[in-house]
């Protein structure tokens, strides 16, 4: 891969010199975050499939791992966490189910829905796996940032994360 985001450079310097209009600060971080997102995705992705988990796998496992022991959730709670529809979440979790990552338990409080608890299995196969992404995402981030740079951009981050939200 070459140096820099060349495909970002390619599209801000598009829109510097044909549509000056929409040249801005913002709409050069807004294309910079996406072109990043997208990068990281794609890496953390490639990671998930050489673990043999589907995206939205991995999403349920990271969310049930996220949760209080002994990790299990309904899969109403998994599928707010995740941001799917139930029926995408049905095929994600038979899944997981055959690759023995999770295992469904009872609901004694309500005997119409079930629990989805993390295996022993799941929780080493997503340890191992986030433990990966995140020693890669350290690694990009710590090749161009000082810790003092990340925690600055964290910072403004988490601003523009809070006023989106409120404009939402």
């Amino acid at each position: 891969m070459a140096e820099g985001d060349e495909t970002g450079d390619r599209l801000i310097n598009a829109i510097r010199e044909n549509w000056p209009e929409q040249n801005s600060t913002a709409m050069e971080l807004v294309i910079r975050l996406f072109r990043l997102r997208d990068m990281i995705w794609s890496r953390s992705n490639d990671e998930a499939h050489r673990a043999g988990l589907t995206w939205g796998e991995f999403e349920a496992l990271a969310a049930l791992r996220a949760g209080r022991r002994p990790h299990q959730m309904t899969p109403t709670e998994i599928a707010g966490l995740m941001l799917i529809t139930s029926g995408g979440l049905t095929k994600i979790l038979q899944g997981l189910e055959s690759k023995g990552l999770v295992r469904r338990a009872s609901n004694e409080a309500d005997g119409r829905s079930c629990f989805i608890e993390l295996t022993d299995a799941g929780a080493v196969a997503i340890d191992a796996l986030t433990a990966k992404m995140t020693a890669d995402s350290e690694a990009l981030i710590g090749s161009a940032l000082s810790q003092s740079d990340a925690s600055r951009i964290l910072r403004s981050l988490e601003k523009l994360s809070r006023a989106a939200d409120r404009q939402a």
